[in-house]
């Protein structure tokens, strides 16, 4: 279900590059399903802080100005980024495999 709801929110905010408009914010029909899913709150608000780029991740923290090394503590091979920690990241390609 977070796999899903982040690649759809990701391709609602590529799409919407150009800027903010009168009609207000593209992805509010998503957000209003997400929000009415009959799942348990911590996994839409996973879910919604995931899509909005809101996870703990090293590059996050960084740019938030706390002295952290950037590589995934896990791989120790790329910059932990959110893509990186739950798709790109060997472990969590096997978290999502079973």
């Amino acid at each position: 279900m977070v796999k899903s709801a982040y690649y759809i929110t990701l391709g609602l905010v590529e799409v919407d590059e150009s800027g903010e408009c009168s009609s207000g914010d593209p992805r509010t029909p998503l957000w209003k399903k997400m929000w009415h899913l009959k799942i348990p709150a911590k996994i839409r608000i996973f879910a919604w802080r995931t899509c909005m780029n809101g996870l703990p991740t090293r590059l996050n923290l960084s740019k938030r100005g706390v002295n952290i090394s950037p590589p995934c503590p896990i791989c120790d091979q790329e910059t932990e980024s959110i893509t990186q920690a739950l798709f790109q990241c060997e472990s969590a390609l096997q978290v999502w495999d079973r």
